[in-house]
């Protein structure tokens, strides 16, 4: 406090401010606190519902018997509204549109004070009456429905490697309860100034909420969310089931909704919007709720990842990805994803220096040849290296002993082609070999890989009953080997064949490594991997209706003790053997339990282009 002497003008000096006398409380001898003043002309005193309140500009003076004034600081008082203290949640004021009075009190050992002053908050206007020309089913359902209908569990149809497997069950569309489902049709309006019909980024929705109850569906109670605006609570009785923000068309499904299926119809809110058109405008969507994260682009999938690995903080942190996220139990797909170098810690990745000499040979399908630069074939320097931490997995998922960890697909892609390919840093023996000819730290160049998209582990010694469990369902990966012919010239430094060529961009990322848990695939697509598949050290890992196409190494890798069944499901056009199982320590004792297995029954379809003694 700045205390002044003998400050008899005080009151002249506030000019509009407010007192009230002074009750003098616990006071000392003569000496009291005589008065408490407030200057509230600076202060904002009109508010809309849900503003900030801001009582920053708040001039304050306590004045004594002895003459004496003292400014009192903000921090010093205590706010009240209708006989509760807000001091430390002033919101309050704003959480409902009205006249309010706002008492501060003032309080020292030489006595107590309080003065009061009003504040006006507005409700929220409703916006102008906009035309509704039409509402529309949202692209990712459009999407969903297609690669529904396009399903087969045909062979012999055309088409067949790039579609899905049929499910003879009821589909849904799923969607998780750890974050909200958004569901906005598409709106069109019709735009008086261009002419023009123009897509609502947002709409003010009226919806309805119904629960399958048996074989039927169900309307749950509607009620109005206290002191929100346009925000719903859909109850089954006396339990909520879903809150719903109707302007920001998202759908927050609450953790007893879990299992259930719901039906949510969609509409423009009358009070807001004209409909131009006549009859029933609305759209609708059956969904199943399952314990999962919704996931709408790349940067989400940092979800992926719960290793606590400081690389990851900074991206996870602009994602605003909670500990709620951390501790998903799954993820659901709400559209075709594609993960780029931009979507994963700059410390996996590594840029070759600009004097590093790098010249390519592209075999063109004509049988000519194009030499040129990374650049000049729309490659960059930038990778992703193997020498990272050893071999460095882009996501880690740790699953704990009696959890489980499932990817729900609905139908979409998970795409990695623009990843940067894996610079092979520690290949054996290569950097012994040259050590005295090149700059480690510069070299790349074999076919050697072994970074994984996704490491996937159970809890290491509960291997006995694989209480961990992981599942994949309905989901299509896309990986980054590339198909186009590009080889180094003999102008480039760096680890060469004996033909004085070596594939360059060869080392891709192998899709997902599962370790000390059992893992169920079902009705999974990949194409394009390094390996596709790996299952390792102490796992068990069912691969049924599995669509596995064009990697670049192997299919399937299997490590030390793995157990694999292959059901209903197609291997094809491996670039090395389709299946590489690898027995760890062979020379030890019981080395029966490092011994892999693979079992693939009658319906399955394997086919490699190599052929010869190993399996």
């Amino acid at each position: 406090m700045k205390k002044n002497k003998k400050l008899l003008l005080v009151s002249a000096l506030l000019g509009t401010s407010l007192g009230l006398s002074a009750l003098a409380v616990g006071c000392t001898g003569d000496y009291k606190l005589t008065d408490f003043v407030v200057n509230t002309e600076d202060v904002v005193k009109t508010y809309t519902v849900n503003d900030e309140v801001d009582f920053s500009a708040l001039k304050m003076t306590a004045l004594y018997s002895d003459e004496t004034s003292e400014e009192v600081e903000i921090s010093e008082v205590a706010f009240w509204l209708d006989g509760e203290e807000i001091t430390d949640n002033l919101s309050k004021i704003t959480e409902s549109a009205g006249e309010k009075t706002i008492v501060i009190t003032y309080k020292t050992s030489y006595g107590e004070d309080s003065t009061s002053f009003k504040v006006t908050v507005n409700a929220v206007l409703a916006p102008a009456k906009t035309p509704i020309d039409s509402l529309g089913t949202p692209a990712f359902y459009t999407d969903y429905k297609a690669s529904l209908n396009a399903a087969t569990n045909d062979d012999e149809e055309t088409g067949f490697e790039g579609k899905f497997f049929k499910n003879e069950t009821a589909e849904y569309y799923i969607v998780g309860d750890d974050n909200a489902f958004k569901f906005l049709p598409v709106a069109t309006s019709f735009d008086e100034e261009s002419f023009e019909e123009v897509i609502l980024s947002s709409f003010v929705a009226s919806s309805t909420v119904s629960v399958l109850d048996g074989e039927n569906y169900v309307a749950l109670t509607k009620a109005d969310k206290a002191d929100s605006q346009y925000v719903y609570e859909y109850k089954q009785g006396e339990t909520l089931l879903v809150t719903e923000n109707a302007a920001t068309n998202e759908f927050q499904f609450a953790a007893e909704a879990l299992g259930k299926v719901f039906k949510l119809n969609v509409k423009p809110d009358a009070t807001v919007y004209d409909v131009a058109t006549s009859g029933d405008v609305s759209e609708e969507i059956v969904v199943q709720v399952v314990d999962a994260y919704n996931i709408y682009n790349a940067a989400q999938l940092a979800v992926l990842d719960n290793s606590d690995r400081t690389e990851w903080n900074a991206l996870k942190g602009a994602t605003g990805l909670t500990q709620a996220s951390k501790n998903a139990n799954g993820i659901v797909f709400h559209a075709d994803i594609q993960v780029t170098a931009a979507d994963i810690p700059e410390a996996f990745q590594y840029t070759l220096a600009d004097d590093y000499t790098i010249e390519y040979k592209k075999v063109n399908a004509d049988g000519t040849e194009t030499v040129g630069k990374p650049e000049d074939f729309g490659l960059n320097r930038t990778f992703l290296w193997n020498g990272y931490d050893g071999t460095p997995d882009l996501y880690e998922r740790s699953i704990a002993s009696g959890k489980s960890f499932s990817f729900y697909g609905n139908y979409f892609d998970l795409d990695t082609s623009k990843l940067p390919m894996v610079a092979s840093f520690e290949a054996e023996g290569v950097i012994d070999q040259y050590k005295d000819e090149i700059n480690r730290s510069t070299w790349y160049g074999t076919d050697y890989s072994n970074t994984s998209l996704i490491m996937f582990k159970g809890t290491e010694g509960t291997s006995g009953d694989l209480d961990e469990k992981l599942s994949f369902n309905n989901l299509n990966m896309k990986g980054n080997a590339k198909t186009e012919q590009l080889v180094v010239t003999e102008n480039t430094r760096g680890y060469q064949t004996e033909e004085g060529e070596t594939l360059v961009y060869a080392g891709s990322v192998i899709f997902a490594k599962v370790k000390e848990l059992k893992a169920d695939y079902d009705n999974a697509r990949m194409q394009h991997f390094f390996i596709s598949l790996f299952a390792e050290t102490n796992s068990v890992v069912n691969y049924n209706r599995t669509k596995c196409y064009d990697s670049f190494q192997d299919a399937l890798y299997v490590w030390s003790k793995a157990d694999v069944n292959i059901t209903n499901s197609y291997f094809q056009r491996a670039g090395g053997p389709l299946i590489i199982m690898n027995h760890e320590d062979p020379d030890e004792d019981n080395p029966e339990l490092r011994i892999p297995k693979v079992q693939i029954d009658e319906n399955s379809v394997m086919e490699a282009y190599l052929t010869g003694t190993e399996i």
